[in-house]
């Protein structure tokens, strides 16, 4: 999730550099006005009936309020969706593709504002935000190239004595209504991932993000809206309450999910016969082999450990290292931790901001407390002030 870059801070090829961003944004500055957030259902903005505080996790400041839909809310947006998505079907390649080139251009003029909100309600560092919503034009543009390029498939038939002579052709079609729900350690770019694919297929979307990191993707999709979307094609959703009854809908043909197991699981056992995509938690191990690049291997170890406060599936989380080389590579990797700055993410010399929120930095603390209570030795970390946490390296880890 954020780009690689050199020790000197110079971003690698095909990265944004820190000299790319403007100079408000290099500022630690910032607005502490909070925003009402409101939803997106047919072709109009809508209040909520009640709101829920969205708090900087870094210096404890309401940022955003977002609205709790209702049973009503969710209602009237399916309502909507199910009604676009014929508009949708109906329009050309060239015209989606057109739509979403335009909505690239959107998003990357308001990079700055929506990577700055990003930072502020989810404490992750000002720099990976930035990256964020870059990539997030890039895809929106990608799907664009796909827009034009939905093509079926010629199926041979001569196979059998009874199918010669016959000719099959495969034809693609949109599949109608696509709900997708986010989380918060990528929420527009996640948000890009859904929505760009959706719209370039000619479908209808609702959406309903995070309540711990709304405001970005509610800038995001302003942007998209702008671009000139057509009524009811794009809807949002707030609030953890309405998910059920919005992915359950028989009006809804695809969900769309990125999130944790269980919650995947009672998706996938609720909604039916539906189509489903699931993007779930992961634990997958790193192995440092006795021919590895040492030095590199624990360079690599300790940066994506940490990077997004480690709240990320594809994290380095567990590292089993070949007894030949295990010293030198935890020498390095203590080394390289050492070397990684955490601090306020509003400042763009942090390389790693906080966690989500106190609650999450009290969890991985308690593990790490009885990691060593069970006899793992603790060689870096840990220092938690409120949401945030230093890197932490611990050996003689059980597997257990």
């Amino acid at each position: 999730m954020r780009a690689p870059e050199n020790r000197d801070g110079r971003g690698l090829p095909g990265f944004p550099t820190l000299a790319n961003f403007g100079d408000d944004v290099m500022s630690t500055g910032y607005s502490n006005q909070a925003t009402r957030i409101r939803m997106r259902i047919g072709d109009s903005w809508r209040d909520g009936q009640a709101f829920q505080d969205v708090r900087d996790p870094y210096r404890g400041d309401i940022v955003a309020q977002a609205p709790v839909s209702t049973p009503q809310d969710c209602e009237d947006a399916l309502a909507a969706a199910y009604k676009a998505k014929k508009v949708m079907a109906a329009m050309p390649g060239f015209e989606r593709a057109a739509l979403l080139r335009r909505a690239a251009d959107n998003v990357a003029s308001r990079v700055d504002a929506i990577a700055r909100a990003m930072t502020l309600e989810s404490g992750k560092a000002i720099r990976d935000s930035m990256v964020e919503v870059q990539r997030s034009t890039d895809l929106l543009r990608l799907c664009a190239e796909e827009a034009v390029r939905i093509q079926g498939e010629h199926i041979p038939m001569d196979a059998s004595a009874v199918g010669a002579g016959k000719i099959a052709m495969l034809m693609r079609y949109p599949v109608g209504v696509v709900a997708a729900i986010t989380p918060f350690n990528g929420p527009v770019n996640l948000a890009a991932h859904k929505l760009g694919p959706a719209l370039a297929a000619g479908n209808s979307f609702i959406l309903k993000p995070s309540p711990k990191a709304p405001l970005s993707v509610h800038l995001f999709i302003e942007a998209i809206l702008d671009a000139g979307v057509p009524d009811g094609a794009i809807n949002t959703l707030y609030g953890d309450a309405i998910g059920p009854q919005m992915v359950s809908d028989s009006r809804v043909d695809f969900v769309s999910f990125t999130g944790s197991i269980p919650v995947g699981k009672i998706i996938r056992d609720t909604i039916g016969m539906k189509r489903v995509a699931l993007e779930l938690g992961g634990v997958g191990p790193t192995f440092v082999h006795h021919d590895a690049d040492v030095i590199a291997a624990a360079k690599a170890c300790a940066r994506n450990a940490v990077s997004l406060s480690g709240q990320s599936c594809i994290s380095v989380q567990n590292a089993y290292v070949h007894r030949q080389v295990h010293d030198q590579f935890v020498e390095a990797l203590c080394r390289e931790m050492d070397t990684i700055r955490f601090g306020d993410p509003m400042d763009m010399a942090t390389d790693v901001g906080t966690l989500i929120d106190e609650a999450a930095a009290l969890r991985v603390e308690g593990m790490i407390t009885r990691a060593v209570d069970s006899g793992a030795r603790l060689l870096r970390g840990y220092e938690r002030k409120g949401a945030q946490l230093t890197g932490s390296i611990l050996t003689n880890v059980s597997a257990q």
